[in-house]
């Protein structure tokens, strides 16, 4: 049986009835057939909007048209709520529903219109001008000195009693303003005592309750209920799992969940279970989050976690003001709120704590529950529960497109893959052309043209590689054409990298991080012959010398700190020291042809420069060079740059020691002093080169003055 919904429209035909409502539709149904000489009696189903009212009322005409002779009219109020009289409109709808000619019907309308206005100020029907005004002209066409109201019932008693039983079938009244809600229980209440009638009623209780209580003036709206309604039945609640069922097969449909990978069931199960239970209970519900799910979901979903998102979506249709506060206040959700620092945990219990208060306590679990499953970032900072959680790891996070992954939010709250990210359909497309040539260096080396978005970008496809990779989704044979790739563009991206840290908060990007394990991630896939020969041509033939270095120096502190018991290292060390010897001979190259000073993270690759060549003497002249040239020297200075980060400040540092591995500080203080007394006579230099000049000197004094303190 398929449940999908694209409206909010009624069942019919009983035989499609999921929620178990027919069985108590044909009981009632019998029982207004078999009702002896009823005389107006009013039955009422009472049930929250959106539970299946009208598919019952639906059901239980359908069993009287075939069980029965029963003259069935319907009236829905609603379909003429602000548009007419519904007074006039009531009379309109029994007159024509019973009548077998249009004379016949208007001389009904007629007569129940007349009698009804008589009866205003009888039994203190109190109608509304425009039901008087309705009345009025009925009864205008009438000889005023005819019949008391006696003979008018008695002539609606004749003309009913030759039209057999009826059952009018009034439905969606708690949809309709206050006053004609009133409006409609006072003809009700006025005709009511009809024989062979009945009437069978169907709204929410405690709305038109409250409403009839505050319009009559009563102490108790139901009190006034009681006395228009002799039979009152709650509407029986859906059997079983039967909400459950309904929403699963649209979910199944929408999320392809047998052939989704990241729909896990363990998680949905959770899901349900603690939350979403409480918050979908009516088919209404289903129809509105399944709807909501169709629209949202379509231009995502390569590119988020189908429970995270349900979640989210229940979240946004169903507590709104909670969502508002998931998309307005990210940190408190996104990784990694359960690794906050101690001095933040405070605030973070604040802001949670205050999510949650002046709610009773179920509505304070059912939102703490879905939050924990959706964000188990939140856990420390929440109620305990009955919800079992484990902290992934950032990398399941990423992988699974989790929305407490700060790559992931965005997309969840903007329905749409941010500007800097890389949807799922580019990288598939990026992976397919990889083999063509120069295909994937082309591509990053455009995007990181983009400064601070393509490196972000950038970054973003390093770890979507990664994940590539760790799922077996980047064939062997594609390794080196990647490897290529990631060698050709790593000096210009840590640059980039160097650069934007300079000048704004560089966040998490860690792009050379990333670089560098991914690239190590690559090697391991190779046997041990090729990874080696690769790797000796990557290092002689591309244009990184920052990458190349850096590589070999994980190469050597991964063996240095292998343990005696594992049988093999990605490299051992006789090729680490090739390695070696050829990145000194690359770096050598770069220092005779002056390119080796625009070398991203210099200090870096001197060290190891310095650390790695046997004749040492080689890296300290070259040093002493750049000191005694004016233009290097600034670059050198530039090169010393260091940002250090206090809450949204950047604080630039240098480190004249830096320099006593090749030349005596002092030597080079001497020299940034000449330097700048040349400065605007001699020297054309940029704002960052005269504060990093005077930053310099200001390290290099208080540095001494420290050292004579301490001596």
């Amino acid at each position: 049986m398929g449940y999908t919904l694209f409206s909010d429209r009624p069942l019919d035909d009983p035989e499609k009835d999921a929620l178990g409502y027919a069985v108590f539709a044909h009981r009632l149904a019998l029982s207004i057939r078999d009702m002896f000489n009823p005389e107006g009696f009013v039955i009422a189903i009472n049930a929250k909007w959106g539970s299946g009212k009208t598919s019952f009322l639906n059901f239980v005409e359908h069993y009287l048209k075939t069980e029965s002779d029963l003259t069935i009219v319907k009236f829905n109020p609603w379909w003429f709520s602000g548009k007419d009289d519904l007074t006039k409109q009531f009379f309109n709808q029994m007159g024509f529903g019973i009548s077998e000619t249009m004379a016949d019907a208007i001389d009904l309308v007629e007569i129940l219109g007349n009698y009804v206005a008589s009866l205003g100020g009888v039994v203190g029907v109190n109608l509304s001008q425009p039901a008087t005004k309705t009345a009025n002209f009925i009864r205008g066409k009438i000889d005023p000195r005819q019949m008391s109201i006696e003979g008018q019932k008695e002539q609606i008693i004749h003309k009913l009693s030759k039209k057999g039983r009826i059952l009018v079938i009034v439905d969606d009244l708690d949809r309709l303003s206050a006053e004609e809600i009133v409006q409609i229980f006072q003809v009700i209440k006025g005709i009511a005592n009809f024989p062979n009638v009945v009437y069978l009623l169907a709204f929410d209780k405690d709305i038109v309750g409250n409403i009839v209580k505050k319009i009559q003036d009563q102490e108790n709206g139901g009190k006034y209920l009681e006395k228009i309604i002799q039979a009152s039945f709650d509407l029986p609640p859906p059997k079983g799992n039967a909400i459950y069922y309904m929403l699963y097969q649209n979910l199944e449909e929408i999320f392809d969940i047998e052939n989704n990978d990241l729909f896990n069931q363990r998680r949905w199960n959770n899901l349900f279970s603690f939350s979403l239970k409480f918050l979908i209970q009516t088919p209404r519900d289903v129809i509105r989050i399944t709807n909501a799910l169709r629209v949202t979901y379509t231009p995502v979903h390569q590119e988020v976690n189908p429970i995270d998102f349900i979640g989210l979506e229940a979240l946004r249709l169903f507590k709104p003001d909670i969502f508002e506060m998931v998309k307005t206040f990210p940190k408190y959700f996104v990784w990694p709120p359960g690794g906050a620092l101690e001095l933040e945990k405070e605030e973070y219990q604040k802001f949670f704590d205050s999510l949650l208060e002046n709610r009773d306590s179920l509505e304070k679990t059912i939102i703490s529950d879905a939050i924990k499953i959706i964000f188990p970032t939140t856990l420390e900072f929440l109620p305990e529960s009955h919800v079992t959680q484990f902290m992934p790891s950032m990398r399941e996070l990423r992988r699974e497109l989790r929305v407490c992954h700060p790559n992931n939010f965005p997309t969840y709250v903007w329905m749409s893959v941010p500007d800097y990210a890389v949807s799922q359909k580019e990288m598939g497309s990026l992976i397919a052309s990889i083999e063509t040539p120069g295909c994937l260096s082309s591509f990053l080396h455009n995007e990181i043209k983009d400064n601070l978005n393509g490196l972000k970008k950038v970054t973003l496809i390093l770890t979507k590689l990664e994940d590539y990779f760790d799922e077996h989704k980047i064939p062997d044979k594609k390794i080196p054409t990647i490897l290529f790739a990631l060698y050709d563009i790593g000096d210009e991206l840590a640059l980039v990298e160097r650069d934007i840290a300079m000048s704004e908060y560089y966040g998490s990007f860690r792009s050379r991080v990333y670089l560098e394990y991914l690239t190590q991630q690559l090697l391991s896939a190779l046997d041990n012959a090729d990874r080696f020969k690769l790797l000796v041509e990557l290092i002689q033939t591309s244009r990184s010398l920052y990458l190349p270095v850096l590589q070999v120096y994980g190469f050597q502190k991964s063996n240095d700190k292998q343990p005696a018991w594992v049988e093999q290292a990605i490299l051992d060390n006789d090729q680490v020291t090739q390695l070696q010897s050829l990145t000194v001979s690359k770096i050598c190259q770069a220092a005779d042809d002056s390119s080796l000073i625009d070398v991203p993270y210099l200090p870096f690759v001197l060290d190891k420069w310095h650390h790695w060549c046997e004749e040492r003497k080689i890296c300290e002249e070259w040093v002493v060079s750049v000191i005694e040239n004016d233009s290097m020297l600034l670059k050198m200075l530039e090169q010393l740059r260091s940002p250090a980060y206090s809450g949204d400040e950047i604080i630039i540092r240098i480190d004249p020691t830096y320099f006593a591995p090749y030349i005596d500080p002092s030597k080079v203080y001497d020299r940034v002093c000449e330097l700048e007394s040349k400065l605007d006579r001699h020297l054309s230099v940029t704002p960052v080169q005269r504060e990093t000049i005077a930053l310099f000197k200001k390290s290099y004094l208080a540095l001494e003055y420290h050292c004579n303190e301490g001596s």
